[in-house]
């Protein structure tokens, strides 16, 4: 088939089939280019301090409740590599972000 490979030194030239960028097509070429941008929210914390007056009567000076989120939302591209943050290629990137999450609740007598 005429045109097929753009590596074989037989192939024909069709003018708008193969990016013309030098030897290596998937270098510098707007064809292999791919959209990158992403959304993230990586942290969120929720916090609520107990009203003092509320803790006095059982000694207790402060109290907040909270819950922590790291890695809870990630809006991309499905071409996109699984953790758009990380630079390499290796395998180990192809792995799902972990997502965690806490719930704390801190005094003060």
């Amino acid at each position: 088939e005429v045109g097929v490979n753009p590596f074989e030194h037989t192939t024909q030239w069709i003018s708008g089939k193969f990016a013309a960028t030098g030897a290596w097509p998937e270098q510098s070429s707007e064809h292999n280019l791919y959209n990158t941008s992403y959304l993230r929210l990586k942290t969120i914390e929720l916090g609520y301090t107990i009203p003092f007056r509320l803790l006095d009567k059982i000694g207790i000076q402060m109290a907040r409740f909270y819950v922590n989120a790291y890695n809870l939302l990630t809006i991309k591209d499905k071409d996109l590599i699984s953790d758009p943050e990380h630079t390499s290629d290796t395998w180990g990137n192809a792995y799902p972000m972990a997502k965690s999450f806490s719930v704390g609740l801190n005094f003060k007598f």
